[in-house]
């Protein structure tokens, strides 16, 4: 199969953003405060290109025009409530947002086809809802910190970014946008306990279940999987992080990282995964005034583990999708010499 490339493109891309926001902060009496705060913007866009295929497309310029505008708001409100002796609960709603637009490359690849991809081109605005509920607070005479979130979040014409090969030729494989749906919700918990004057335990917790709930588009025709009903890419089901540090007085200090991630799906084009990991981290040293002097070790053990991931076909003659990972960092040491001010 040929894959021969020579094209040219002429493109010009204009952004105008205008803002408005306020905040609200209001106490209610007895420990209960109410928080309030708005955002209003309006998004426009101008863009225009010409292109064209001198192998493919028989030398036709393929233009194309787009000048979407979208009126956005979020915000959020929350209830605070003081508890005695140290910490407060809160409840919190909220509203986000992310502006649409337009997938140039799908406009050019299926520029010959009926309809010119109508539908495919543009995409909306996405809108997160949100809705959070936790603790936070000090408690044995601030030697104890804490703090515990629940969360649920839905994401309407949540923006998905999958590949797409439209037509025979092997330089039309793009990477488009498009609206989906999807929702998510979880937990998220910290803790730090000095336990003594020269011993300190920190660790960090977070779940997380998500599921796509629609999405319009076919995938490419050797997946099998359905996006539909999977996770959110880049989304690993836990992530935890325990530790400990030792100091003395004489500021020699010593500390302990242990980090453990879920397995999670690299992207929405494909299906392959990462595997779940673990990764120690050592550092020892001194510290004395405003210096500090630490050697340290990352991934202690010299863990192999996969940051992300790429799935299509790539070498000739068959072009046969393959997976392709990037590896995360080695086992690695050094020594820092820091000085705050």
């Amino acid at each position: 199969m040929p894959c021969n490339d020579h094209t040219v493109l002429d493109s010009r891309y204009e952004a105008r953003n205008l803002a408005v926001f306020g905040r609200l902060d209001s106490s209610l009496g007895d420990g209960l405060a109410l928080n309030a705060g708005l955002r209003l913007e309006r998004w426009e866009a101008d863009y225009r290109d010409a292109f064209e295929d001198l192998v493919y497309g028989g030398g036709e310029v393929v233009r194309n025009t787009f000048d979407p505008s979208d009126t956005l708001w979020g915000g959020d409100v929350s209830l605070n409530y003081s508890l005695p002796g140290g910490g407060h609960l809160y409840a919190l709603l909220s509203r986000g947002y992310k502006a649409g637009g337009f997938n140039p490359s799908a406009a050019r690849a299926l520029a010959g086809l009926p309809g010119g991809g109508a539908g495919l081109v543009s995409f909306d605005p996405e809108t997160l809802l949100n809705v959070e509920a936790g603790l936070k607070g000090l408690w044995l005479d601030g030697s104890l910190a804490a703090d515990l979130a629940l969360f649920w979040m839905d994401r309407e014409d949540m923006q998905v970014r999958s590949s797409a090969q439209y037509t025979d030729n092997p330089n039309d494989f793009i990477f488009i946008t498009t609206n989906a749906e999807g929702h998510a919700w979880g937990l998220e918990a910290s803790l730090a306990w000095q336990v003594s004057a020269n011993w300190r335990l920190h660790g960090n917790l977070g779940l997380l279940s998500s599921e796509i709930d629609a999405y319009p588009l076919e995938r490419e025709q050797d997946i099998e999987g359905e996006l539909v009903g999977r996770e959110f890419a880049h989304a690993p089901g836990y992530s935890l992080n325990l530790g400990a540090t030792w100091m003395n007085a004489g500021g020699w200090l010593a500390r302990l990282d242990v980090n453990a991630v879920d397995g999670y799906y690299y992207d929405y084009s494909h299906d392959e995964q990462a595997e779940s990991r673990v990764i120690v981290n050592l550092k020892a040293g001194r510290e004395w005034g405003r210096f500090g002097l630490h050697a340290w070790v990352r991934n202690l053990f010299d863990e192999d583990y996969t940051t992300r991931g790429f799935s299509f076909g790539l070498e000739p003659p068959w072009f046969e999708r393959t997976t392709y990972t990037r590896l995360g960092a080695p086992r690695h040491y050094g020594v820092t010499l820091s000085y705050r001010y």
